[in-house]
């Protein structure tokens, strides 16, 4: 199922950012969470031990596909997608700072080891019971693998439900290993992000953008047979689009919305309601599920000088002239003509 929610957090972030332009482009040169794109051929096999990046999990039967494409990465299970780079510590807050979106069924896990100062043993998986996005932080959990203590007491059966924070008493030693989705035999999903700790993973295309025309009049800024025209790529096929605008001092949303195509990108005309001053401005696209944030910029120049005129016609003078010339140099021809036959 896929996550619906009225404004991403990234997009709320966004909007607010849009505030203060100049500082909103100063911060998203560095977001927290930082934001990385992957794709399909950046997965790589498992190893032992996880490779620290985005791999593909053994899994038996070892059948499914991954392929990336406007709507994300679409999984065909089974298949277990997981990411070894992860703090190895924190699980509950972890957990509640965590989101995924996907079109369709994907189970959220988190591979560990509950005892790993004794070589590594009581490895398992934890799991949500509830495996739609939207209810990750509210469901309970369970372990895939019977696991015990440090002192060889059995504290989980396989599959039974797990309270987070009794779990990190239990095992204060825990390292957390990976973590990741697993889509089951028969399925096919859309990955399109996942936020874990400091980094958010979209699966989607990279967000691109463009505007047309790059510089324009201050009249035509606010004249609505012209204004801007904005391209805006990367988001998810489907899903709304929140329009905001801004210049160096100022911004806040347009109050128009659109909705993105198969291809997860969005056109937008923009109009200011009064000619707009010298100066750069920009068009942000926020993606109202997504949270991907597209911008574009364009400047406002002063139109081209043209001459003022005079009010005196050039043009009877300049064609007197020219037949005089010409009156002349026939004359001239004609004295060297007779000169020649004296």
């Amino acid at each position: 199922m896929k996550l619906a929610r009225t404004l991403a957090a990234g997009a709320a972030a966004a909007l607010v950012g849009v505030a203060s332009l100049a500082a909103a482009d100063a911060a998203s040169a560095a977001p927290a969470p930082s934001v990385e794109y992957v794709t399909a051929g950046q997965f790589v096999p498992e190893t032992s031990p996880y490779p620290t990046q985005w791999f593909q999990g053994d899994v038996s039967p070892a059948t499914g596909s991954i392929a990336s494409g406007p709507a994300g990465l679409t999984v065909t299970g089974t298949q277990q997608l997981l990411n070894g780079d992860t703090p190895s510590s924190d699980l509950t807050l972890l957990i509640d700072s965590a989101s995924f979106i996907a079109d369709g069924p994907a189970a959220f896990q988190i591979s560990l080891f509950t005892n790993p100062l004794a070589h590594g043993t009581g490895f398992t998986t934890l799991v949500p019971d509830d495996i739609t996005p939207a209810a990750l932080q509210t469901t309970t959990w369970h372990t895939t693998q019977a696991i015990s203590n440090a002192a060889g007491t059995l504290n989980y059966a396989a599959g039974d439900t797990v309270d987070l924070s009794t779990f990190e008493t239990d095992f204060p030693n825990y390292e957390i290993l990976a973590y990741g989705v697993y889509v089951g035999a028969g399925f096919t999903t859309d990955l399109q992000s996942i936020t874990w700790g400091s980094v958010t993973t979209r699966f989607t295309p990279a967000p691109t953008a463009s505007v047309s025309p790059a510089t324009i009049t201050p009249a035509d800024s606010a004249d609505p047979t012209a204004g801007v025209t904005a391209t805006f790529t990367g988001f998810i096929p489907g899903e709304t689009i929140t329009f905001a605008f801004g210049g160096s001092s100022f911004g806040g949303p347009t109050g128009d919305t659109g909705v993105a195509d198969t291809n997860g990108s969005v056109t937008y005309q923009y109009v200011n309601p009064t000619a707009l001053a010298l100066g750069t401005y920009t068009l942000i696209a926020i993606g109202d599920v997504s949270g991907v944030d597209a911008r574009a910029t364009f400047d406002v120049v002063a139109p081209a000088p043209v001459l003022a005129s005079t009010g005196v016609d050039v043009t009877t003078p300049l064609i007197a002239g020219g037949t005089l010339l010409l009156l002349g140099l026939g004359a001239l021809a004609l004295r060297r003509r007779a000169a020649q036959r004296g």
